[in-house]
């Protein structure tokens, strides 16, 4: 029986991108101060809510997808992963001047691959959960740790 609440790389890097436009200062001013980003109720407080405890595994996953985009090896593979996401959430207009498109999709490509492979070590996903393709120039995992 296949879980239901697995995610896909697609869906890691939605919340990664939801995550980093919340934290992004509009017009000047933060909507919250960098030092509460994520703060914890008081250890007395045990009573949280489904939502809140969500916020917090989503917050969790996006900093971890974050880490994993910093290592990436150039800064062409940050931007094609940013674009690619920004684009599939949104209308298709977001560009880089600086690559073309096939430059973008090729570097999207790359990026994916290593992307996927840092997911698999973090536990974020599965093998099961990527395409074939991507997994296939992977070391075993006892071998990759």
């Amino acid at each position: 029986m296949e879980n239901p609440f697995r995610e896909t790389l697609e869906d890691l890097l939605t919340i990664w991108y939801h995550w980093t436009a919340a934290q992004r200062p509009h017009l000047g001013n933060a909507r919250c101060s960098p030092m509460f980003r994520d703060a914890r109720p008081a250890a007395g407080n045990v009573h949280d809510d489904d939502d809140e405890v969500a916020t917090r595994l989503r917050a969790f996953k996006a900093r971890a997808i974050d880490h994993l985009i910093d290592r990436l090896p150039r800064w062409e593979h940050r931007v094609s992963v940013e674009l690619h996401v920004a684009n599939r959430i949104g209308p298709r207009i977001w560009r880089n001047a600086r690559l073309t498109p096939e430059q973008l999709a090729e570097y999207w490509e790359e990026a994916r691959y290593l992307l996927g492979a840092g997911c698999i070590d973090a536990g974020l996903l599965e093998e099961a959960d990527l395409h074939p393709c991507v997994t296939r120039g992977l070391a075993h995992r006892e071998i990759r740790q």
